[in-house]
This record gives structure tokens, sequence and C-alpha cells, in this order.
């Protein structure tokens, strides 16, 4: 009776080539989601902090807009701007007199390029 050989299934040369092959495909492929995952969740953290700025930005809007529809705001830009007074206030102007108009003489009329020597140069 010759001798067999007993072929277990791990002792297959192709089974354990296949088992290699099946184990790096699927390393590949949890790599590649491990990577997906990463990029997942750098996206979110920026969205997030994106989210908490434009939360801070409508935060100052809103209050902004409770302050300019208040009425002491309107008074302040009434006043500031439209030169508008307050009730009780009095206004005051002050008007140059007409001792205080300040004189210039007018001499001869020179030529412009002379006019423009003296501008640059001086007088001689």
């Amino acid at each position: 009776m010759p001798a067999r050989k007993s072929i277990t299934f791990l002792s297959n040369r192709f089974v354990i080539v296949l088992l290699i092959l099946s184990l790096g495909f699927l390393s590949f492929v949890k790599i590649n989601q491990i990577r997906e995952q990463r990029k997942l969740d750098r996206e979110i953290q920026s969205l997030k902090s994106e989210s908490k700025d434009v939360e801070e930005k409508n935060k100052q809007i809103e209050d902004s807009l409770k302050y300019l529809s208040s009425q002491s705001a309107a008074d302040r830009i009434a006043h500031q701007q439209l030169n508008k007074k307050r009730e009780g206030e009095i206004a005051v102007v002050f008007m140059p007199t007409g001792g205080a108009t300040a004189s210039v003489a007018v001499g001869p009329a020179e030529s412009n390029p002379k006019a423009w020597w003296d501008y640059f140069f001086g007088q001689p």
C-alpha cells in the first residue's frame, strides 16, 4: 500500500497565499477607512469652529441691533450726525465778527515763470 501524504487545509500553498492576499487587501481597505475617518473628523472640527464664529458674530449683530433700535441711540445719532438739539437744549453758533477778517495784500501781477522760479528757489 503506497503511503499517502496527508494534505491539510492550511498546508496547501495556494490557500496560504490566498489568505495572505486577503489579509493585505483587508488591511488596505481598513487603512483607507481610517484615513477617510480622520479627514471627516478634521472637517467636522473645522465646521464646528466656523459655526462657533458665526454664532458669535450673530450675537454681536443682535446686540448692535438692540442698541441701535433703542431711543438713546436714536437721540445720540440725531444729535451728533444730524445736528438736532434735544428738548430744553440751547444751540449756540459762533460767527466771525466784522473786525476779525483777514486782509490779503494784492501786489502787482508777476509773470508765471517768475512766480514758479520764486516758488522753488525763493526770491533773490
